[in-house]
């Protein structure tokens, strides 16, 4: 057993998927019982905690409170909410780069 730890300012972290890299999704917040104060995170060994909010867009209208799960290829699938409240689900594909 590992504890991930949390993302600054948080009190509690779960973590919900694990691949075969040891690359872990989860959410972490100030408030475990209520979403709206979630972020989704993924732990990578080595790296630690991210807050995968981090790589959104600035001004992109979205906050991702939770990541369910993660495969082999690094895929991310959870949930999060628009600036109109509007809960939805979300894939995110890490984008590898393509040696010159």
């Amino acid at each position: 057993m590992v504890d991930l730890g949390t993302l600054a300012g948080d009190v509690g972290s779960a973590a919900t998927g694990i691949n075969d890299l040891g690359q872990v999704t989860g959410y972490s917040g100030s408030n475990l019982d209520d979403t709206c104060c979630s972020r989704a995170f993924l732990y990578s060994p080595g790296k630690g905690l991210m807050d995968l909010n981090t790589f959104l867009p600035t001004g992109s209208g979205w906050t991702l409170l939770n990541a369910i799960a993660i495969n082999n290829a690094g895929q991310i699938t959870g949930y999060g909410v628009n600036t109109n409240r509007e809960t939805h689900a979300f894939l995110l594909t890490p984008i590898v780069p393509v040696p010159i």
